[in-house]
């Protein structure tokens, strides 16, 4: 795999095979600060929200939630899916918040029952993972060699366990060394060229997932 670009298993679990014709899918990018950033930073280029894709072909959504810990995130998607509905493709961009507050074995657990939970309330939305990307200062993390192989293992399970469940994984390789030249100075979050290089992964995976998506609809 190269740098922003994304794996996807052969099928994709939940995915209606019964179309509606003319039917424009539904996208949410969801996560934490990142999402924040990503849509004020996608606010002031020329393809805005979109992220390239026509609204003819794909309506993508920002919903991000600072601080947000992966407990909250079924809560917050029920929330937002009882205004509306669930989305056809779900990007999901969370997990950092929880790592030097959790045990990274406890966070894995929590994301794989929490999807299967979100398959059954949901059993039509695709979900693209977002791997968790380095950062260097990790809260009430002792030490951030160790929170970050933590999150690489993170990365690792969760991607597998989407994929064996028919989604999208986003791996964001130019982001893993959490180079100084990427980042904002508060060593979270990313400056613009790490943001358009995150949302560049993004593109990606949501190109893929709306493949997906168009193959099952016929």
């Amino acid at each position: 795999m190269t740098a922003g670009t994304a794996s996807s298993g052969s099928t994709a679990a939940g995915v209606s095979s019964q179309g509606q014709p003319g039917r424009v899918p539904l996208a949410w990018i969801f996560g934490h600060s990142f999402v924040v950033q990503g849509a004020r930073r996608a606010d002031v280029r020329s393809d805005g929200r979109q992220l390239r894709f026509h609204k003819s072909d794909l309506l993508v959504r920002w919903i991000g939630l600072p601080g947000l810990l992966w407990g909250r995130v079924l809560p917050e998607l029920e929330y937002f899916a009882s205004m509306d509905r669930y989305p056809d493709i779900l990007v999901l961009h969370v997990g950092g918040n929880d790592f030097g507050v959790r045990r990274s074995r406890d966070i894995i657990r929590d994301i794989k029952l929490d999807l299967l939970r979100l398959w059954v309330m949901a059993p039509e939305t695709l979900v693209v993972w977002s791997d968790v990307v380095a950062w260097r200062t990790w809260r009430f993390a002792r030490s951030v060699e160790w929170i970050n192989r933590a999150r690489a293992k993170l990365n690792k399970e969760v991607g597998r366990f989407v994929r064996r469940n028919g989604g999208i994984v986003v791996r964001h390789r130019d982001l893993e060394g959490a180079s100084p030249e990427l980042m904002d100075s508060d060593g979270v979050h990313l400056n613009d060229v790490g943001m358009d290089l995150w949302m560049l992964g993004l593109h990606g995976g949501l190109e893929m997932a709306l493949q997906v998506w168009r193959d099952e609809q016929r």
